[in-house]
């Protein structure tokens, strides 16, 4: 053990820690056992004690079932889940998979706490700098709930480790441990390999010549492909054909496929520079909740006090947040904030950095005589995140996710089919189904094709061509020709009618009067606890806005009107900024002739996200109602700029453009305005072959444009 005058030594130049300290030390690990249970605690006490919302819900069923998730897979991740869940004897599986979570952000918060003390911080500022990083909204949050993010960032922390500890004493242990954790990181977040660069570059900074060690090498780079070997659990697993088998990952290209997230490569500068603002204004809305404001100013204390210690250690950690910083920026994903977190986790470092360095000018000369002061001043500090996002983050008691799930099922009739769309509804389903096997008479498909596959449709099947919309309307058409019950989550068909059910659509015929369906109100029967939670996430707040606004429409098309406008109030007020409720709202209030609110709401929706080609069709349909073509034609354009195959939107501008021909007396205009109809027509039938309403205007206006007389 060293000297404490030696200790004191390399505090006051700046030199990293000596790593027995940091490992062996009985004061650290009286610390870190500290952190590792007050942590832990806390997230248990505000636990989401069953299934939650998004990818939380898949990932438990996939763990469970021990089933395909979504690319990359996550091998690693599943199959501690499964451990885990089997080792933990009491809970449903879904609070188990959550306790996962907080196991792995109470570990994180450790490693941060051996970060700190591998710059040589006092136990007291490392110890503190773990707790804001623990207690920070975002990576709260995501201790919380059966996520991936909380196991990413302990592996992204356990690799700045050990590359301190290489960097006081070039010891080899420390760079294979560095290369096994890469290899596993890689195992379950691939994200993290665009940190790779990083890590690397800054080796070789510090040792040019490490590449000519081709033993040492060679040891690195076999330890770091070894835990890839985890991947072949996606074949193996595959080949069982699980209930959720996602991108039936069997044969060499699809793994690759898999592995790297070509599902959704698109999503990379999706929607150019305009998509990079937009996410660059979420990430500063979300960075402004992480913790008081005013703790930011750490940051820059942070950033001064090691430039005058360690500028290498300053670039180090500065390339990091760059590196957090550009890649989600770029990937243009809805709730993006998760994947924010490696740069909360950089900022808190630099916090740390300042930290220590208010500490260390607190004991100097006459300072020193009030040393307890400053102590407690930093420890109120360092607090101040778990006193103001406790209530924002609390989850304790929040049953709304699976209130909503058993609901869904409760809704649907007996020996009837669920078409569902999206996600949300999708993942909650699938725990149902998978993990609890709730209502097996009940036929659930997946219109995306990700966990439930249509009959002879299958992607598994070799052979067949990816399932198209009109594979999926022929599918649905021939089983209401049956007289078979079929439910949607989103009426997604211009030619069925939908009846209102509830949070569902019962799909009917066209054919067929929709009065003479006549649905029992299931309001009642809902159970609607997490309705009045004070802080819903974006999920929770679409869904709570779903439940007022299904009652809304019920009570609207009952004539009780007065009440009706009562609760689609309440679903505007508690959709907040989801864009889906404000679309439905909007679209609700077009079709019943409020066209001054439903404009309203759809300005509002295109604020909260500018990039839904739908919304500017139902205003070029609101002003094409209100004879004000031109503002018209710019909305349908617009729509078809954003996503150029919008059936919708397409035979709403040849339907304008008709109108237009048909007030035009010049015959040349006239004619053009008939031929560019058609145009829209011809694309808008070959997204819907069978849509006969479209094949109807196409021999319309085509008799238009024929010489007269």
């Amino acid at each position: 053990m060293k000297q404490k005058s030696n200790l004191k030594t390399k505090q006051e130049t700046g030199a990293v820690g000596a790593v027995d300290e940091i490992l062996l030390e009985k004061k650290d690990i009286f610390f870190c056992s500290g952190v590792f249970f007050i942590t832990l605690v806390v997230y248990i006490l505000t636990l989401a004690p069953s299934v939650y919302f998004g990818h939380s819900a898949e990932l438990t069923a996939a763990a469970y079932n021990l089933g395909i998730a979504h690319p990359p897979g996550y091998p690693l991740y599943l199959l501690l889940g499964k451990l885990f869940t089997l080792l933990i004897p009491f809970g449903e599986v879904a609070m188990r998979m959550n306790l996962l979570s907080a196991v792995f952000a109470a570990l994180t918060a450790v490693m941060i706490y051996l970060i700190g003390r591998a710059l040589n911080h006092s136990r007291l500022t490392a110890t503190l700098t773990a707790l804001i990083a623990a207690f920070s909204f975002t990576f709260w949050s995501q201790a919380l709930v059966a996520e991936v993010y909380t196991l990413a960032a302990l592996f992204f922390c356990a690799m700045i480790f050990f590359t301190l500890l290489w960097l006081k004493d070039k010891q080899e242990r420390w760079l294979l441990l560095l290369a096994l954790t890469a290899g596993l990181s890689l195992t379950h977040h691939v994200i993290i390999a665009a940190f790779f660069p990083v890590f690397l570059l800054f080796i070789l900074l510090n040792k040019p010549g490490i590449f000519k060690e081709w033993k040492l090498i060679v040891r690195v780079i076999l330890l770091f492909l070894l835990p890839l070997l985890l991947y072949l659990y996606l074949p193996i697993r595959s080949a069982a054909n699980p209930l959720n088998d996602w991108g039936n990952p069997e044969t060499f290209s699809r793994i690759i496929d898999h592995v790297t997230a070509k599902q959704f490569s698109g999503l990379f500068l999706k929607q150019g520079s305009a998509g990079f603002m937009f996410q660059w204004n979420v990430f500063i809305a979300a960075l402004l909740k992480q913790f008081p404001s005013f703790l930011l100013i750490l940051v820059v204390i942070g950033v001064i006090a090691e430039l005058k210690r360690q500028k290498k250690i300053l670039f180090f950690f500065l390339a990091l947040l760059a590196v957090g910083v550009c890649y989600p920026l770029a990937y243009f994903v809805p709730n993006i904030e998760p994947q924010f977190i490696y740069i909360f986790l950089c900022l808190t470092l630099f916090m740390g950095l300042g930290l220590n360095g208010l500490y260390q000018w607190m004991q100097k000369g006459k300072k020193a005589r009030i040393s307890w002061v400053s102590a407690v001043i930093l420890v109120i500090i360092a607090l101040l995140p778990l006193a103001v996002n406790w209530t924002k983050c609390d989850q304790s008691g929040n049953y709304l996710a699976r209130n909503y799930g058993r609901n869904i099922i409760n809704t649907l009739e007996q020996n009837s089919s669920l078409i569902i769309d999206t996600e949300n509804e999708l993942f909650i389903t699938a725990y149902f189904k998978i993990v609890e096997g709730l209502r097996p008479d009940v036929n659930v498909y997946d219109a995306m094709q990700n966990i439930f596959f249509i009959p002879a449709m299958k992607t598994q099947d070799k052979d067949k061509k990816p399932v198209t919309i009109a594979d999926l309307y022929q599918f649905v058409n021939r089983m209401l020709t049956e007289k078979k019950a079929v439910y949607f989550t989103n009426p997604i068909f211009q030619n069925f009618r939908f009846a209102d059910y509830g949070v569902l659509y019962k799909a009917v015929l066209s054919s067929e009067n929709l009065e003479n369906f006549k649905i029992d109100d299931p309001w009642d029967k809902y159970d609607r606890g997490g309705l009045d939670r004070p802080y819903p996430g974006p999920n929770e707040k679409e869904t709570i806005g779903k439940y007022y606004f299904s009652r809304g429409k019920y009570l609207d098309k009952t004539n009780k009107k007065e009440l009706a406008g009562d609760f689609l109030e309440k679903a505007l007020s508690a959709a907040g900024d989801q864009h889906s409720v404000l679309k439905n709202l909007a679209i609700f209030y077009m079709q019943t002739s409020k066209f001054d609110e439903a404009k309203s709401i759809l300005e509002k929706a295109i604020k909260v996200y500018p990039f839904d080609s739908d919304d500017y069709n139902t205003l070029g349909m609101i002003y094409h109602y209100r004879e004000d073509y031109q503002t018209a034609l710019e909305k349908y354009t617009k729509a078809l700029e954003v996503k150029g195959n919008n059936g919708s939107a397409l035979m709403n501008r040849s339907m304008l453009y008709e109108q237009m021909g048909d007030k035009e007396t010049n015959q040349v205009i006239k004619k053009g305005y008939y031929q560019n109809a058609l145009n829209d027509l011809e694309q808008a039938q070959s997204l819907e072959p069978s849509n006969q309403t479209i094949a109807q205007l196409r021999r319309r206006i085509s008799s238009k444009m024929m010489p007269q007389g």
